[in-house]
């Protein structure tokens, strides 16, 4: 259990913190946590970092979860009391691929869900200060204004330390040297930003 405070009310609430690696844990809450992701990002047609449940059960390592309340048993785990999810995997140490809130559709009144909405945003920005002090995260749009709004400078990662490690193929750096575009597996084109701290292979010794 972690209490953290709310902003700007400075609202005492108390937390719980998961860190969730074990494949059995994750079997057991995958529907529920596929389908929060999902209706997160509903705006975009759903979340498309992975191809469905069993995708997103064998190929995401980590997934942060922050949850209303105290969660010692996860039999007792109730969906609708997750303020917020980040999903990870291990590519160049941990990346956050899809951060989702609660977007509290079951609670009928409104100020009870912009109170959970608020604490949700709250959640997010402690998860994704996690995020850059533990692995590193590539973003746009209102995930990139987040960060930039929120954290300091020294979390960018330079697309030019990028392009030398060849974490991407054929990436072109953008004119302000703080974006880049690059091209998914699909054959789509992205335009980025990097932040956090990234972890690159070991090199062999010569001696």
């Amino acid at each position: 259990m972690k209490l953290y405070r709310i902003n700007p009310e400075n609202d005492p609430v108390y937390a719980s913190h998961q860190l969730i690696t074990d494949k059995n844990i994750k079997r057991k809450l995958c529907s529920d946590t596929f389908e929060f992701m999902n209706t997160a990002y509903k705006y975009i047609g759903g979340f498309h970092s992975f191809d469905g449940e069993e995708d997103f059960l064998d190929n995401s390592y980590l997934w942060y979860i922050t949850y209303d309340g105290e969660l010692n048993d996860m039999n007792d785990f109730d969906i609708s009391k997750v303020y917020t999810v980040s999903v990870f995997k291990q590519k160049y140490g941990l990346k956050l691929v899809g951060a989702g809130n609660n977007r509290y559709y079951h609670i009928e009144d409104d100020e009870e869900r912009k109170t959970k909405k608020i604490r949700a945003s709250d959640a997010l920005k402690q998860q994704l200060k996690w995020a850059l002090n533990h692995g590193w995260i590539e973003a746009s749009g209102a995930l990139e204004a987040l960060i930039r709004n929120n954290f300091s400078n020294k979390y960018i990662i330079e697309p030019e330390y990028l392009k030398i490690n060849n974490v991407f193929k054929d990436m072109e750096i953008a004119n302000d040297n703080l974006h880049y575009t690059r091209k998914l597996s699909n054959g789509m084109e992205v335009y980025k930003m990097a932040f956090g701290k990234i972890k690159l292979p070991k090199k062999e010794s010569l001696y």
